[in-house]
This record gives structure tokens, sequence and C-alpha cells, in this order.
């Protein structure tokens, strides 16, 4: 896997711990975020385990289903990719 693969399998992971995360501090069950965001369950399943790549779109109306700005969505998943990249540089093969 070259790094370009491997920084957006990262970003996809980054993204749904992140919509996991305001998902439940918000009290909702993937059901009625995906009603909320005009979204389906399985697709935002595979987004919180991160095996789907959101569009900007779908961060919009994550954001919208979840009560927030897509900013914020953005910017909380930046902050943990930043963190992925820091340890990277300090230690490459513990992210093997």
């Amino acid at each position: 896997m070259n790094n370009s693969d491997r920084y957006t399998n990262v970003i996809n992971i980054v993204i749904g711990k992140n919509v996991r995360a305001m998902r439940l501090k918000r009290g909702l069950t993937i059901e009625e975020l995906a009603e909320a965001a005009d979204l389906n369950v399985p697709f935002i399943s595979k987004i919180e385990r991160g095996l789907a790549t959101c569009s900007i779109i779908t961060v919009f109306k994550l954001a919208y289903g979840l009560g927030i700005s897509s900013g914020l969505l953005i910017d909380e998943a930046e902050k943990l990719y930043s963190e992925y990249r820091d340890k990277e540089k300090e230690d490459p093969s513990s992210l093997l």
C-alpha cells in the first residue's frame, strides 16, 4: 500500500471514529442519525468503521444530522489525523 492509500484509509478511520463519538455523545442511534442526515444505516455504519470515504456532501449531511457545523466534524478529524502523522514521523514502524 502506498502512502496516499494509507493516508486515505487513516482519514476514513479518523472521520468514522469522530462521527461515532459525536453520535454517541448526542445519544443518537445509527438509525436516528441516518434519518436526520438523510443517509442510510449501512452507509453510516461503514463510515463509522472507516470503510467508506465521505464526500463533502456527506460531511454536510452528517454534520446536519449531528446538529454541529461541518467545520467541527472536519476540524476534529484533522486533529486526530495530525496526531497520526506526528506518530508516524516519530516511529514509522509503530504504524505498520
